[in-house]
């Protein structure tokens, strides 16, 4: 079975916090479980310029939040384009995550024992406990989901049932997973 696994980065790899450190490193350990069925892809429109060793490649989204909210100063990503992009890789499921998860080992074994046309998790906010970058986790976050991961056959079959909702704003998460529920 072929995973992917993608985050969109917005800041240099000095400039990133202790948590998205984390999430890079997680998701090596994850790939280094499966390197020939696992790939580890960085989003960014083509004026970002972030590039982190632990990705396979990095793939340029063309749609922005500019596209839809007239004179906006902002850019934000959309998530439809995000799963479009996805689901022209050579994969079974393709996972979207935050760019500050922890991913655990765990989540392999969830995806290749259950056949889900969709499994969404939200995160456990943690705690760091030293400069090793060890942690405690604290409490289960209800706000939000943090990760999708969607098999790739079963996005192409109701990618029209999804509407381009811009990453970051409200509820873009909340309405992503109720239509994948539905």
């Amino acid at each position: 079975m072929k995973i992917v696994f993608a985050i969109n980065t917005y800041k240099k790899f000095s400039d990133l916090n202790v948590r998205q450190q984390l999430c890079l490193k997680s998701l090596k350990q994850i790939k280094n479980k499966d390197p020939e069925n696992i790939s580890l892809i960085n989003l960014q429109f083509i004026e970002d310029d972030f590039s982190y060793d632990v990705f396979d490649k990095t793939l340029i989204l063309k749609q922005s939040s500019q596209n839809y909210v007239q004179n906006s100063p902002y850019k934000f990503p959309i998530i439809s384009e995000i799963f479009d992009v996805l689901s022209e890789q050579e994969c079974d499921y393709f996972v979207f995550l935050n760019d500050d998860i922890i991913v655990q080992k765990t989540l392999l074994s969830r995806i290749k024992e259950t056949d889900h046309d969709s499994y969404i998790a939200s995160r456990v906010d943690i705690q760091l406990c030293d400069e090793n970058n060890s942690y405690t986790p604290i409490s289960y976050n209800i706000h939000g989901f943090d990760l999708f991961c969607i098999k790739k056959e079963w996005w192409l079959k109701n990618r029209d049932n999804f509407p381009p909702l811009i990453v970051g704003k409200y509820f873009w998460d909340t309405a992503y997973y109720i239509l994948c529920k539905k």
